[in-house]
Order: structure tokens, then C-alpha cells, then sequence
């Protein structure tokens, strides 16, 4: 995973739109590891074992822990799916806005 955080956190900085796909493969990784954790934290009994939360405090510190990395990557989640836009299908050329297509033809007198 921490490989990846690098590639990532440096293609997002230059705004890399090979990113989006990895991005959203990468945050739905890490949220399916984490909720079960989670869970088992909340909710399992740990009298029997040597390490493991013994209060309260101590499984809402690891939640809290835990949650963070879950955070994130809801946030990188719902900002590739909904708010970064997805490369345009069908075009081979991904150059600059307006460096193809009909909007950048112009008209000859």
C-alpha cells in the first residue's frame, strides 16, 4: 500500500489523470481492510488474550486510529469519482483542452 500512496500523492499534486482509476481502486482497498478491523475492535472479547484493547478508551483510541486511514480514503474516493474528470473515451490524443476536436478548428474564410 505505501508504494502506492507515493505514486499517488505525486500524481495527484501535478494533477495526473492516469491517477483516477488507481486512485479509486487504491481507497476502496484500504475502506474494505479497515471496516472489518474495525468491527472486530468494536466488537470482539479480548478477556483471553495477552494483547488486544483492554478498555474502552483503548478501542476508541485504535477507532479513531484506524478511522483516519478510512477517512482518507473516502475522501480520495469521492473526490476521483465525483469531482475529478474522467478521460475523455474514444480519443487517443490527450493533449491540452482545446488542442483538438471541433472547438479548436478554425473557421477559413
Amino acid at each position: 500500500m505505501t508504494p502506492f500512496l507515493v505514486v499517488g500523492v505525486f500524481g495527484a499534486l501535478l494533477g495526473a489523470r492516469w491517477m483516477r482509476t488507481p486512485s479509486i481502486i487504491y481507497s476502496t482497498a484500504v475502506i474494505s481492510m479497515v471496516v472489518p478491523m474495525v468491527g472486530h475492535l468494536l466488537f470482539d472479547d479480548f478477556k483471553g488474550f495477552k494483547v488486544g484493547p483492554s478498555t474502552q478508551e483503548e478501542r476508541l483510541t485504535l477507532l479513531a486510529l484506524y478511522g483516519g486511514f478510512a477517512l482518507v480514503a473516502l475522501i480520495i474516493l469521492l473526490d476521483n469519482v465525483f469531482f475529478r474528470a474522467a478521460p475523455a473515451s474514444g480519443s487517443g490524443y490527450q493533449g491540452k483542452i482545446g488542442e483538438t476536436g471541433k472547438h479548436s478548428q478554425k473557421k477559413r474564410n
